[in-house]
C-alpha cells in the first residue's frame, strides 16, 4: 500500500460509502406491484368489490358475469390485489365496469391460442373468434362441462354404448339453448336422464350387456392366457445376464440372448422346462425367469462382492445365481466397519 500511501500523500486511508433507499410507493395502504388494473393478469389476482358497504373477495370470471346479470353495479369500487411473499401489493383499482373491459380486452398469449384450437378441435365446437382472455374462459368453461358430462356416459360402459364427444356437445348446446341452466344443480344425473330420451338407441338391452359381460369375461381369459407369454418376453429383455447358457429338457444348451427368436417362432414356449445347474430341479422357462428377476442377485451386487473380495484377497467365484439375500450378507461382512469416535 506504499505507493498509494505516495500517490495521495498521506499516511491515513479512508473511504466512506452512502447508501440510498428509496421507498415504496404505497396506495391504499400497500406496496404497489402494479399501478395499475392488469387485464391480462386479472384471472391470477384477488378483486375485492365494495358493494352495500360490504368488501367481498370476487374471481374476474364470476365478476363477470354478475355485472352482465345486473347483480352488481358498474361504477362499484374495485381494488386489485396480489399476494406474494408473505404479503400483499396493490395491483390497481377502480370500478367492476373498469376490470370487465380490461378483461375483455386482454389478448391471449400464444399457448392460450394452441389451447382454444385444441379444444374447438376436439368437440367440434363452432370457429369462434377467440380474441381475448374473456372469451378463451368462456370457452374453457364450456369445453369443461362438455367434458364433464361426456365422461360421465363414458364411465357408465355396462349401461350405454359409446357416445361421441360430437354427440355430447349437441346435447349440451341443445339444453343450453331450451333449458337455460338446466344443469344448476346434480346436471350429471339430468344429463344421464336427458341422453336416455334422446338418444335411445345408446342405451344397452339386457341381451346387450349380457354379451358386453360376456365379452369382457373373455378378453380376461384371453389376457391371462397372454400373461405367460408376456412376461417372459419382458423377463428376456430384462435379463441382466444375456450370455448365461441354461439348459432346456430335449433341446440343449442355449444362451439367454438366443431365447426370444425361438419364442416367437415357437420352438420354445413360457410352458418349456429350464434350468441353470444340473443338480437343479426342472421348472417351466417363465416361472425360472420371474424368480430369476425376483431373486437373484443383482449385477450391481455381484460387482461389488467382487471388489470387495479383490481387496480382501478372497479368490472365490461368485456365483450368478447367488441369492440376493445371500449375497447381502457375504457384502456386509466384508465391508469394512467404522470405528466410532
Amino acid at each position: 500500500m506504499n505507493w498509494l500511501k505516495n500517490i495521495l500523500g498521506s499516511e491515513s486511508l479512508s473511504v466512506s460509502v452512502s447508501v440510498s433507499v428509496t421507498p415504496p410507493d404505497i396506495k391504499c395502504g400497500l406496496p404497489v406491484y402494479e399501478s395499475e388494473i392488469q387485464g391480462q393478469k386479472l384471472e391470477r389476482r384477488d378483486i375485492l368489490v365494495t358493494y352495500n358497504s360490504e368488501q367481498q373477495k370476487i374471481a374476474i370470471d364470476a365478476l363477470r358475469a354478475q355485472y352482465y346479470a345486473g347483480l352488481i353495479p358498474a361504477d362499484a369500487p374495485i381494488l386489485v390485489t396480489n399476494f406474494r411473499g408473505q404479503e400483499t401489493y396493490y395491483c390497481g383499482e377502480g370500478t367492476v365496469a373498469d376490470a370487465v373491459a380490461a378483461w375483455e380486452s386482454a389478448p391471449l398469449e400464444l399457448y392460450d391460442q394452441q389451447d382454444a384450437t385444441r379444444m374447438i378441435r376436439e368437440f367440434g365446437f363452432p370457429e369462434y373468434q377467440i380474441a381475448s382472455k374473456a372469451i378463451y374462459s368462456d370457452l374453457r368453461r364450456l369445453y369443461g362441462r362438455c367434458d364433464l358430462y361426456y365422461r360421465c356416459i363414458a364411465v357408465r360402459d355396462r349401461e350405454f354404448k359409446r357416445l361421441t364427444k360430437l354427440a355430447a356437445k349437441d346435447l349440451v348446446f341443445l339444453l343450453d339453448e331450451s333449458q337455460p341452466g338446466w344443469d344448476a344443480v346434480d346436471g350429471e344425473k339430468r344429463f344421464t336422464e336427458e341422453v336416455r330420451r334422446h338418444h335411445p338407441k345408446l342405451i344397452r338391452s339386457e341381451t346387450e350387456k349380457k354379451a358386453k359381460k360376456e365379452r369382457e369375461k373373455r378378453q380376461e381369459l384371453e389376457r391371462e392366457e397372454r400373461r405367460p407369454l408376456i412376461e417372459t418376453r419382458n423377463s428376456l429383455t430384462n435379463f441382466p445376464h444375456k450370455a448365461m447358457p441354461i439348459e432346456i429338457r430335449d433341446f440343449g444348451m442355449i444362451e439367454i440372448r438366443a431365447i426370444k427368436p425361438l419364442l416367437r417362432e415357437g420352438a420354445i414356449t413360457p410352458e418349456s422346462l429350464v434350468r441353470y445347474r444340473n443338480d437343479a430341479d426342472w421348472m417351466e422357462l417363465c416361472e425360472f425367469l420371474n424368480d430369476w428377476m425376483r431373486n437373484k442377485a443383482t449385477d450391481r451386487q455381484i460387482d461389488y462382492l467382487r471388489s470387495l473380495q479383490q481387496q480382501n484377497g478372497i479368490t472365490e467365484v461368485v456365483p450368478l445365481d447367488m441369492s440376493r439375500r445371500e449375497i447381502s450378507a457375504k457384502i456386509s461382512s466384508l465391508v469394512p466397519r467404522r470405528c466410532d469416535e
